[in-house]
């Protein structure tokens, strides 16, 4: 992203721009690739479910460039199956393949466990074919050597800080509520708000053991086409790694597992392309088109709700010396410093665990404290119920901008 306002500036449309135009090529390929494994009615439904996905369409519009993820993965995926199953001119795809990968391991650490999941999917697929997997091996050793700078900066600054965040929020009772939000993404908010709160998380474990049951059972009938099993498998592994396994510690949101989207929509096409009967071929397909079309009515026009610019501009120009600034949540920070170009210090307010993106915050003598939360009643007096006497010497002030709140305290 740094590279990109040098060339294109520090505005607003050139911030959000890179990632519309990455999202814009995510959707040309994922065009090129179904289009090479189903038949045109098929592969035009395919396309008009992948561009109604609500995540993907909220995502092209954030400064930080996940749609670059996601273009990242696609491309990859199906560059690696071609370096694996050619004898001739492999070390082209290996290249091509390597370097859309080392790109992707120093955009965002996501994209370690997107190769996991394609290395673990492609040695089943290839088991019986030792160059295959003799391919594999060197390819990933090749890989793990020009990453492995950065592999201990992941794990100190990435891995451990989420991991000891979601035993810290289990400690106060909090479940990971991340089946729920991965049924609202793959159903568009369609499901699972709808139901009573009693039911969605039972509602979302029965909803994926079906997707489960189907894929798996798509993936061994399936006999001839090794691009469609690699396909279902990546799915399957991917999928369930990330919902079932304690991986969601880290990877925690759906956006830093956004390739599992399309690889689920080409899946289910492949499921509707098992089917023989083109009478019965005829009914996904048609529920695809009018599910795509119900969720382009209900699509987020509305900008994003956090006037992040103007707030960071506002602190960017204050120049006091004993002032900081503080975010609750601790996360609110990254959305901050993408705009900030000021000097002043900033720290976590929350009982965060330690390292978390920033240092929690030890109370002493402050001229001035900036507090940057959401706006929300329970928030604005969370410093004085916290530190009472302390903050009793400080006056207070709002400002909004949009969903965020600045409460600025000015010592007496």
């Amino acid at each position: 992203t740094k590279y990109w306002i040098f060339i294109a500036g520090n505005s607003e449309v050139a911030l959000r721009s890179l990632s519309i135009i990455f999202d814009g090529l995510s959707y040309i390929l994922f065009a090129l690739i179904t289009r090479k494994i189903f038949k045109k009615p098929l592969w035009i439904s395919m396309c008009f479910w992948f561009a109604s996905s609500h995540l993907l369409f909220t995502l092209s519009r954030y400064a930080r460039a996940y749609s670059l993820i996601l273009l990242l993965s696609l491309l990859p995926f199906f560059l690696f199956y071609y370096f694996l199953s050619k004898t001739r001119n492999f070390l082209y795809w290996g290249a091509a393949t390597f370097v859309c990968c080392l790109i992707g391991i120093y955009t965002h650490y996501c994209f370690i466990l997107f190769y996991l999941f394609c290395i673990t999917t492609y040695s089943i697929q290839f088991q019986k074919n030792p160059f295959a997997l003799k391919k594999i091996g060197i390819f990933s050793v090749l890989l793990g050597y020009f990453y492995l700078p950065w592999a201990w900066l992941f794990i100190r600054n990435q891995f451990w800080p989420n991991a000891a965040w979601q035993s810290f929020t289990t400690h106060y009772g909090n479940r990971w509520n991340g089946l729920v939000s991965w049924i609202e993404t793959l159903s568009n908010g369609f499901l699972p708000y709808t139901l009573p709160d009693v039911y969605r998380y039972t509602s979302a474990i029965l909803f994926f053991c079906i997707i489960n049951i189907i894929l798996l059972k798509t993936y061994l009938h399936i006999k001839n086409s090794c691009i469609k099993k690699s396909v279902l498998l990546f799915t399957l592994i991917s999928m369930n790694s990330v919902l079932f396994t304690p991986i969601h510690n880290v990877f925690d949101l759906p956006r830093y597992c956004m390739y599992i989207i399309p690889m689920l929509i080409i899946s289910f096409g492949i499921v509707a392309d098992e089917i023989k009967s083109r009478l019965y071929a005829i009914v996904p397909i048609t529920c695809i088109v009018m599910y795509s079309c119900i969720s382009l009515l209900r699509f987020p026009y509305s900008s994003p709700k956090e006037n992040w610019r103007n707030l960071a501009e506002t602190m960017s120009k204050i120049t006091l010396h004993n002032a900081v600034i503080l975010f609750e949540p601790c996360p609110l920070g990254f959305a901050f410093d993408y705009y900030y170009r000021g000097t002043l210090p900033r720290y976590c307010f929350y009982q965060n665990p330690e390292k978390m993106y920033l240092t929690i915050w030890q109370p002493k003598e402050t001229d001035t404290i900036y507090f940057i939360t959401y706006r929300d009643a329970t928030k604005e007096h969370v410093m004085e119920d916290t530190y009472g006497q302390f903050m009793s010497y400080y006056s207070k002030t709002t400002q909004s901008f949009g969903e965020i709140t600045l409460i600025t305290y000015q010592k007496n």
